[in-house]
């Protein structure tokens, strides 16, 4: 018999050892566009997402707009979009909501758009702007609607200013051929601009949304209400890869530089402002009744409409 046992051992030996099996993932999309996509990108590739569970696709996008179908249809769980976007959606009767901010708007923080004249420009304050042109890089964005307060706040109809969209990079040749008055630049844009002979225009808007979300993480609500579960292993992983970026910058410049074609030398000197998941419920019904005192929403939706029950708010 004890041969026969060491033969049994000697033989276990030479067969296979099976593997455990392998912790099963849930595969997402989550669309992005270059701005706070840079802790998406750190969550893939530091196996963030996946030590929660997740196997994450990353998808760019154009526009903030152009993720809302994509969201409602299922061709992508998460995306990366404005607050003003899903205000937006929500307001005309769309399910989607907001699950967790990325970039919230702050005047703590050096602003990465401002309004710019040419140094000789007569417009000092916003109020000079009466009668004028403003080149926006979008029309009814997050900068247009500041521009909107803060004219309304000192007393001047925001229906005055003639707001004009461009693309970013033309805005520059514009306003020195006069073809408009004023522009909405954001960096690297901004930088070069201002050591061209522009100055800003005051006051700086950012008040004026102070708190809001400028990115955030959008789903649709089907998606929400049927995978409770995902969306809290989405939520974890991405809280956690804010804490990262924010206590490494280097790390958001690594993926900057690996992923998005900005030049090298703004990448390096750039501001980076700190990442949150938390989402302001005051700031973001604020920023929905400027929107609708602007008409450019029908109505104001609910905080319910707007927010995912599992989402980061305060």
């Amino acid at each position: 018999m004890p041969r026969i046992r060491g033969a049994f051992a000697a033989l276990a030996l030479l067969l296979p050892v099976a593997s455990p099996v392998a912790a099963q993932t849930t595969p997402l999309k989550v669309l992005v566009q270059t701005v706070a996509s840079q802790p998406v990108y750190l969550a893939r590739d530091q196996g963030i997402f996946a030590r929660h569970g997740l196997d994450v696709e990353i998808g760019p996008a154009p526009t903030a707009d152009a993720m809302m179908p994509q969201l409602l249809s299922g061709q992508a769980q998460f995306a990366l979009a404005s607050g003003l976007s899903v205000i937006n959606a929500a307001s005309k009767g769309l399910r989607v909501k907001l699950v967790a901010s990325a970039l919230n708007t702050s005047s703590a923080v050096p602003s990465s758009a401002r309004m710019l004249v040419p140094q000789d420009s007569p417009i000092r304050t916003i109020t000079d702007l009466k009668g004028k042109s403003v080149a926006m890089g979008g029309l009814r964005s997050q900068p247009h609607l500041m521009v909107m307060a803060g004219a309304r706040e000192l007393g001047m109809d925001p229906a005055a200013i003639s707001f004009v969209e461009m693309p970013v990079p033309a805005m520059q040749a514009a306003a020195q051929k006069g073809t408009v008055d004023a522009v909405y630049p954001f960096e690297p844009y901004l930088g070069v601009m201002m050591n061209s002979g522009f100055r800003p225009v005051e006051p700086n808007l950012t008040k004026y949304l102070e708190g809001s979300p400028v990115i955030a993480f959008a789903a649709s609500s089907d998606y929400l209400e049927k995978n409770p579960k995902v969306v809290q292993q989405f939520v974890a992983a991405m809280t956690e890869a804010f804490e990262v970026a924010n206590r490494d910058p280097q790390l958001v410049r690594d993926v900057d530089l690996k992923y998005t074609k900005l030049p090298p030398d703004f990448i390096k000197r750039r501001d980076i402002a700190p990442f949150s998941a938390v989402i302001d419920k005051a700031a973001l019904g604020r920023m929905a009744l400027l929107m609708k005192d602007f008409g450019w929403i029908p109505r104001v939706p609910a905080m319910e409409e707007l927010l995912a029950v599992q989402a980061v708010a305060k």
